[in-house]
């Protein structure tokens, strides 16, 4: 069943007479679909008890038969069984009667919280969205409420335990144990004495052992190291025996380049001279090149002096 909304409607251009005529009627209109939701909500509750009663259970059917909406059905069977149950003082009646239809189904729902719908009838509460808000608190408040509940419980219980062992703990008898000590024959004291002086004697000579092993590795470290440093003094011994022929053969090469550096007067000769002079000049300068070409070989090499 559709509601009736005139929020958008202007009255103002309408003379007064007629508007107030049209309030009128809207206000009957009103009254005749909340007297027939009623009205309705009563037939399909009888309706529904009926085949309850027989024991059919067809009663969905019945009323999808007829076009209705499930919604709609059980929120006019609501709205019939709060106020057939619950609104029995006219006053009430008359204040659930002007509130909107939003309000009208949210107070009738079976779910709903009496404390907020006291709340409207006591004026508190005037429009859905503030009844839904104060709803949406209170269920707020109690959740807090049931976990601190649980919290407490929870505590009171690991108490309980607590104090349960302590009482149990105090109340126990303590535990005497029977040491028995074996009485030993005193020769066999004697032979244990002379077990323990074996043995301190054998961990001495063991330590001693140990720091005579010690110094002798010391010793054979020294040793070690002596040898590396001999070692290293023969190295550089023949390093510089090297360094010393080197620097002598280029001595020798500046004194013989010295001695025979070809002038114009030693060109003249050369060129003046007999073919077999040349030829033995020529063997002379090939050996020279060869020497040179052994130089820088040499030179080119790198060989580790050990």
């Amino acid at each position: 069943m559709n509601e009736i909304q005139t929020n958008n409607f202007d009255y103002s251009v309408l003379d007064s007479s007629t508007a107030e005529y049209l309030k009128d009627r809207e206000n009957s209109m009103s009254k005749t679909l909340e007297n027939a939701a009623e009205k309705l909500g009563e037939d399909l509750t009888k309706a529904k008890e009926k085949l309850s009663k027989k024991g059919y259970g067809c009663f969905e059917d019945w009323y999808t038969s007829l076009g209705l909406k499930t919604t709609s059905v059980y929120r006019y069977i609501n709205r019939y069984e709060f106020v057939s149950s619950k609104l029995e003082d006219s006053k009430m009646l008359e204040t659930f009667q002007e509130l909107t239809p939003s309000l009208q189904n949210e107070m009738s729902k079976p779910s709903a919280n009496p404390e907020v719908n006291q709340k409207v009838f006591d004026g508190d509460i005037k429009t859905h969205k503030e009844y839904r808000e104060l709803e949406k608190q209170l269920k707020q408040q109690e959740e807090a409420l049931k976990q601190r509940d649980s919290v407490i419980q929870s505590t009171q219980r690991e108490n309980e335990i607590l104090q349960s062992k302590v009482d149990e703990a105090e109340n126990k008898e303590p535990e005497i144990k029977t040491v028995y000590k074996e009485k030993v024959p005193k020769y066999i004291e004697q032979q244990m004495s002379d077990k323990e002086r074996e043995l301190l004697d054998s961990k001495r000579s063991i330590a001693q052992l140990e720091s005579e092993l010690r110094k002798a590795k010391e010793n054979q470290e020294k040793m070690q190291r002596v040898e590396e440093v001999d070692e290293e003094t023969q190295i550089g011994s023949r390093r510089f025996q090297a360094e010393s022929n080197v620097l002598f053969l280029k001595e020798n090469i500046n004194d013989f380049l010295e001695e025979n550096s070809v002038n114009a007067f030693r060109e003249g000769a050369i060129a003046t001279s007999s073919q077999r002079t040349k030829d033995n000049l020529l063997q002379g300068v090939e050996e020279l090149e060869a020497f040179c070409r052994a130089m820088r070989t040499a030179l080119n090499n790198r060989i580790t002096v050990n």
